[in-house]
């Protein structure tokens, strides 16, 4: 268990006086593990409205050209952008046509930035910073693949809830 007892103890005698709203499957399960009843459990992506996704996946082409490959988020450890870099590098080096585009800012900035720098693949990905929810939306219209970890960083032992 991630957190101790006390913690857990504080979060269930909140359950007699408000409702939860999680922002994804895992942070649900996580606090279903806890003893809080489903029901006072609302699911509400961050960022995602569930019907574009949907949308998306039911309006997929067949298209030619590379993968195109999307990570969306703050650049901080337990979101993986670094982890992310350093596998589309591996993809690209096994041969799988591909592209990256990142968009987000943090304090990985500086480190995906140095990343991209030195890529061999550099043309193939795309470092766009922090843009506005529209900007976005766009960016999920044009992508094939959304990429997000779940993983537990190594700086701040947080772990991500919607990978």
């Amino acid at each position: 268990m991630l957190h101790d007892r006390e913690y857990v103890n504080k979060v269930l005698e909140l359950t007699k006086d408000v409702e939860f709203i999680s922002n994804s499957k895992f942070s649900t399960s996580q606090l279903i593990e806890i003893g809080v009843p489903p029901s006072k459990i609302h699911l509400k992506y961050f960022g995602v409205e569930q019907q574009n996704v949907d949308s998306l996946i039911a309006t997929r082409r067949e298209r030619s050209g590379p993968v195109r490959l999307l990570y969306v988020g703050r650049l901080i450890d337990f979101k993986g952008p670094v982890r992310l870099l350093k596998c589309f590098e591996r993809l690209r080096a096994q041969g799988v046509d591909a592209t990256l585009t990142m968009a987000g800012d943090g304090e990985l900035s500086g480190a995906c930035e140095e990343l991209y720098r030195n890529s061999s693949w550099q043309a193939d990905i795309t470092l766009l910073g922090a843009l506005d929810y529209k900007q976005v939306q766009a960016l999920y219209e044009h992508a094939d693949v959304f990429v997000n970890f779940h993983h537990r960083g190594e700086l701040t032992n947080r772990e991500e809830a919607f990978g």
